[in-house]
């Protein structure tokens, strides 16, 4: 309930499904992600997972008190699949990355960036019932950084970190991915 304000709505709202995808991505806000969740059926949900290359979190016998962590490849590769168009309709793809590019969470891979730089991307954080003596067992941020005509995924995750030292981890990779890549543009 860290994110997003669906949560305080009366049981059984309605809510629009583009309120919901936009709390979803623009606010990271896991109410709207359960709302979606729970609306799909399970072939539904391993159709999606299946084309977005990550797996069903519905195969874990533990789910949804223990959440298995995506690795920083299936997550990039979901990043890949809507800026292919690969899944989606290139219309319904370029409307979630126009989402995602504008998330209320700029600490992380746009910190240090310059402003006028499109980035879709998303944070993402869990904690994990089994070690409640970590203070954060799960940070990230992954997004595509519209690099003129370089574009590029950058998928930055980490573990066992608090949340303000992870932030400043991620936001110092992302400077430096990007700082490396206009480098080689400029010697190209």
């Amino acid at each position: 309930k860290k994110y997003g304000e669906l949560y305080k709505l009366p049981d059984f709202s309605y809510v629009p499904l583009r309120t919901v995808i936009e709390e979803m991505i623009i606010s990271s806000d896991n109410t709207a992600v359960s709302m979606i969740y729970n609306s799909l059926t399970k072939e539904e949900r391993d159709d999606v997972f299946y084309h977005i290359g990550q797996r069903n979190p519905d195969e874990n016998p533990e789910f949804p008190y223990v959440v298995e962590l995506y690795s920083p490849k299936e997550l990039a590769n979901a990043y890949r699949v809507l800026y292919n168009s690969s899944f989606l309709t290139r219309k319904n793809s370029q409307y979630l990355l126009g989402l995602l590019a504008k998330t209320k969470f700029r600490s992380e891979i746009p910190r240090g960036l310059p402003s006028n730089l499109i980035i879709a991307h998303k944070i993402g954080e869990a904690t994990m019932a089994s070690n409640k003596d970590l203070p954060q067992v799960s940070f990230h941020d992954c997004g595509i950084v519209y690099y003129s005509q370089r574009p590029y995924i950058i998928c930055a995750m980490t573990e066992g970190v608090d949340i303000k030292e992870a932030s400043n981890l991620i936001a110092s990779i992302s400077e430096k991915t990007y700082n490396y890549i206009n480098e080689y543009d400029m010697h190209k």
